[in-house]
Protein backbone atom coordinates (compact mmCIF):
# COMPACT_ATOMS: atom_id res chain seq x y z
CA UNK A 1 0.00 0.00 0.00
CA UNK A 2 1.73 3.37 -1.33
CA UNK A 3 1.08 6.69 0.55
CA UNK A 4 -0.50 8.26 -2.20
CA UNK A 5 -3.52 6.21 -1.74
CA UNK A 6 -4.32 7.76 1.13
CA UNK A 7 -6.06 10.84 3.27
CA UNK A 8 -4.45 11.78 6.76
CA UNK A 9 -6.48 13.57 8.68
CA UNK A 10 -4.52 14.84 11.64
CA UNK A 11 -5.90 16.75 14.94
CA UNK A 12 -3.24 18.74 16.59
CA UNK A 13 -4.79 17.72 19.74
CA UNK A 14 -4.84 13.93 19.36
CA UNK A 15 -2.52 11.60 19.12
CA UNK A 16 -4.46 9.41 17.31
CA UNK A 17 -4.74 9.78 13.49
CA UNK A 18 -7.32 8.61 11.14
CA UNK A 19 -6.38 7.44 7.52
CA UNK A 20 -8.47 6.46 4.73
CA UNK A 21 -6.78 3.70 2.24
CA UNK A 22 -7.77 3.14 -1.17
CA UNK A 23 -11.09 0.69 -1.48
CA UNK A 24 -8.59 -1.71 -3.82
CA UNK A 25 -5.53 -1.77 -1.69
CA UNK A 26 -4.26 -5.29 -0.73
CA UNK A 27 -5.10 -4.45 2.84
CA UNK A 28 -8.94 -3.96 2.23
CA UNK A 29 -9.20 -6.53 -0.14
CA UNK A 30 -8.15 -9.26 2.45
CA UNK A 31 -10.37 -7.82 4.90
CA UNK A 32 -13.55 -8.00 2.87
CA UNK A 33 -12.59 -11.05 2.78
CA UNK A 34 -12.23 -12.01 6.22
CA UNK A 35 -15.70 -9.96 7.01
CA UNK A 36 -17.67 -12.04 3.96
CA UNK A 37 -16.31 -15.64 5.56
CA UNK A 38 -17.83 -14.63 9.21
CA UNK A 39 -21.08 -13.70 8.30
CA UNK A 40 -21.74 -15.95 5.34
CA UNK A 41 -20.74 -19.32 7.26
CA UNK A 42 -23.56 -20.90 10.08
CA UNK A 43 -23.74 -19.41 13.80
CA UNK A 44 -21.32 -21.52 15.32
CA UNK A 45 -19.42 -22.96 13.07
CA UNK A 46 -15.82 -23.00 12.57
CA UNK A 47 -15.96 -19.83 10.10
CA UNK A 48 -18.91 -18.25 11.75
CA UNK A 49 -20.04 -15.97 14.56
CA UNK A 50 -19.89 -17.33 17.94
CA UNK A 51 -22.40 -17.34 20.41
CA UNK A 52 -21.54 -15.90 23.97
CA UNK A 53 -23.52 -14.62 26.93
CA UNK A 54 -22.04 -11.18 28.21
CA UNK A 55 -22.62 -9.16 31.22
CA UNK A 56 -21.71 -5.38 30.76
CA UNK A 57 -20.49 -3.32 33.36
CA UNK A 58 -23.94 -2.20 35.39
CA UNK A 59 -25.62 -4.30 32.51
CA UNK A 60 -27.86 -7.99 32.90
CA UNK A 61 -26.47 -10.73 30.84
CA UNK A 62 -27.62 -10.59 27.42
CA UNK A 63 -26.72 -12.86 23.78
CA UNK A 64 -24.02 -11.51 22.19
CA UNK A 65 -25.96 -10.79 19.33
CA UNK A 66 -29.01 -9.24 20.57
CA UNK A 67 -27.58 -6.55 23.20
CA UNK A 68 -27.28 -3.26 21.90
CA UNK A 69 -23.37 -3.02 22.05
CA UNK A 70 -21.55 -4.28 18.63
CA UNK A 71 -20.73 -7.95 18.42
CA UNK A 72 -17.32 -8.97 19.40
CA UNK A 73 -15.45 -12.32 17.81
CA UNK A 74 -11.52 -12.99 19.17
CA UNK A 75 -9.17 -13.94 16.94
CA UNK A 76 -5.09 -15.03 17.91
CA UNK A 77 -2.09 -16.19 16.42
CA UNK A 78 -0.90 -19.21 18.09
CA UNK A 79 2.39 -19.22 20.29
CA UNK A 80 4.85 -21.70 18.78
CA UNK A 81 5.46 -23.70 20.98
CA UNK A 82 5.19 -26.83 22.40
CA UNK A 83 2.53 -27.10 25.39
CA UNK A 84 3.43 -29.90 28.29
CA UNK A 85 -0.57 -31.36 27.41
CA UNK A 86 -1.05 -33.16 24.09
CA UNK A 87 -3.69 -31.49 21.90
CA UNK A 88 -3.53 -28.06 23.35
CA UNK A 89 -2.22 -24.59 22.02
CA UNK A 90 -1.33 -21.76 23.30
CA UNK A 91 -2.98 -18.82 22.48
CA UNK A 92 -2.84 -14.88 22.37
CA UNK A 93 -6.42 -13.23 23.51
CA UNK A 94 -8.20 -10.42 25.31
CA UNK A 95 -7.34 -10.40 28.16
CA UNK A 96 -10.20 -12.25 29.95
CA UNK A 97 -9.67 -9.71 33.35
CA UNK A 98 -9.99 -6.71 32.11
CA UNK A 99 -12.92 -7.88 29.74
CA UNK A 100 -15.12 -9.16 32.49
CA UNK A 101 -15.77 -5.65 33.86
CA UNK A 102 -15.35 -3.94 30.77
CA UNK A 103 -16.77 -5.72 27.81
CA UNK A 104 -18.71 -7.66 29.95
CA UNK A 105 -17.54 -11.48 28.65
CA UNK A 106 -17.96 -14.52 30.35
CA UNK A 107 -14.29 -16.08 30.18
CA UNK A 108 -16.11 -19.34 30.71
CA UNK A 109 -17.56 -19.24 27.36
CA UNK A 110 -16.11 -16.54 24.90
CA UNK A 111 -13.88 -18.15 22.56
CA UNK A 112 -10.58 -16.96 20.92
CA UNK A 113 -10.04 -18.69 17.44
CA UNK A 114 -6.85 -18.56 15.71
CA UNK A 115 -6.27 -15.88 13.04
CA UNK A 116 -5.82 -18.20 10.08
CA UNK A 117 -3.50 -17.29 6.86
CA UNK A 118 -5.79 -14.36 5.71
CA UNK A 119 -5.85 -12.45 8.92
CA UNK A 120 -2.24 -12.76 9.50
CA UNK A 121 -1.47 -11.46 6.45
CA UNK A 122 -3.49 -8.62 7.30
CA UNK A 123 -1.74 -8.11 10.66
CA UNK A 124 1.64 -8.06 8.79
CA UNK A 125 0.80 -5.67 5.70
CA UNK A 126 -0.71 -3.19 8.35
CA UNK A 127 2.27 -3.27 10.74
CA UNK A 128 4.70 -3.42 7.28
CA UNK A 129 2.42 -0.10 6.60
CA UNK A 130 3.11 1.72 9.56
CA UNK A 131 6.76 0.75 10.05
CA UNK A 132 7.31 1.86 6.80
CA UNK A 133 6.25 5.27 7.45
CA UNK A 134 6.40 5.75 10.48
CA UNK A 135 7.02 9.83 10.79
CA UNK A 136 3.51 10.33 8.92
CA UNK A 137 1.65 8.62 11.62
CA UNK A 138 3.81 9.97 14.75
CA UNK A 139 5.05 6.29 15.75
CA UNK A 140 9.08 7.08 15.54
CA UNK A 141 8.84 6.38 19.31
CA UNK A 142 6.54 4.00 19.88
CA UNK A 143 7.78 0.36 19.88
CA UNK A 144 7.22 -1.02 16.77
CA UNK A 145 8.61 -4.78 17.05
CA UNK A 146 6.18 -6.81 18.20
CA UNK A 147 3.87 -7.53 14.76
CA UNK A 148 0.03 -8.01 16.15
CA UNK A 149 -0.94 -11.08 17.24
CA UNK A 150 -4.63 -10.20 18.36
CA UNK A 151 -7.59 -9.05 16.31
CA UNK A 152 -11.28 -8.11 17.61
CA UNK A 153 -13.80 -8.37 14.78
CA UNK A 154 -15.99 -5.49 16.35
CA UNK A 155 -19.70 -5.93 13.71
CA UNK A 156 -22.47 -3.13 13.34
CA UNK A 157 -25.69 -4.36 12.14
CA UNK A 158 -29.26 -2.20 12.93
CA UNK A 159 -32.64 -2.48 10.79
CA UNK A 160 -35.66 -5.04 10.26
CA UNK A 161 -35.10 -7.95 11.86
CA UNK A 162 -32.11 -7.11 13.93
CA UNK A 163 -31.36 -5.01 16.76
CA UNK A 164 -32.59 -1.42 17.00
CA UNK A 165 -28.83 -0.09 16.78
CA UNK A 166 -25.22 -0.89 17.16
CA UNK A 167 -22.89 1.41 19.09
CA UNK A 168 -19.40 0.90 20.70
CA UNK A 169 -19.20 3.29 24.16
CA UNK A 170 -16.62 5.74 25.32
CA UNK A 171 -13.46 3.21 26.22
CA UNK A 172 -9.70 3.63 26.63
CA UNK A 173 -7.69 0.57 24.78
CA UNK A 174 -4.87 1.01 27.57
CA UNK A 175 -5.34 1.72 31.29
CA UNK A 176 -3.42 4.71 32.94
CA UNK A 177 -3.73 5.37 36.73
CA UNK A 178 -6.02 8.66 37.36
CA UNK A 179 -3.26 9.75 39.99
CA UNK A 180 0.13 10.16 37.86
CA UNK A 181 -0.31 8.87 34.00
CA UNK A 182 1.57 6.10 34.39
CA UNK A 183 0.87 2.83 32.48
CA UNK A 184 -1.16 0.03 35.07
CA UNK A 185 0.58 -3.49 34.16
CA UNK A 186 -2.59 -5.49 36.35
CA UNK A 187 -4.86 -3.75 34.38
CA UNK A 188 -3.76 -4.06 30.67
CA UNK A 189 -2.83 -7.15 28.25
CA UNK A 190 -1.60 -4.91 25.80
CA UNK A 191 1.98 -3.96 25.77
CA UNK A 192 3.47 -0.88 26.90
CA UNK A 193 3.86 1.84 24.19
CA UNK A 194 2.64 -0.41 20.96
CA UNK A 195 0.19 0.62 18.55
CA UNK A 196 -3.82 0.08 18.53
CA UNK A 197 -5.03 -0.23 15.05
CA UNK A 198 -8.26 0.64 13.84
CA UNK A 199 -9.33 -1.03 10.31
CA UNK A 200 -13.30 -0.25 9.26
CA UNK A 201 -15.11 -0.90 6.02
CA UNK A 202 -18.86 -0.74 5.08
CA UNK A 203 -21.30 2.23 5.73
CA UNK A 204 -19.82 5.44 7.46
CA UNK A 205 -19.67 6.01 11.25
CA UNK A 206 -19.50 8.58 13.81
CA UNK A 207 -16.15 8.72 15.58
CA UNK A 208 -16.60 10.80 19.26
CA UNK A 209 -13.62 11.79 20.70
CA UNK A 210 -13.94 12.22 24.95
Amino acid sequence: TEMSTIVIQRQSMLASIVAQLSNCSEIALCARHIITKIIRSPINSNEGIKLSLDTPLNNPASLNILRPAVLRQYYGKNLLMNTVLQNQIKRYTYGSGSGTSSVGMDKYNFVTRPMGPSMEKLSSDIHTFLTQNKKHFNLETVDMTHQFNHCSVILYYAGDGLKKSAKLGFHSDCVYSTQNGTFVSSANSQVINTPTVIYSLGDSRVLNWH
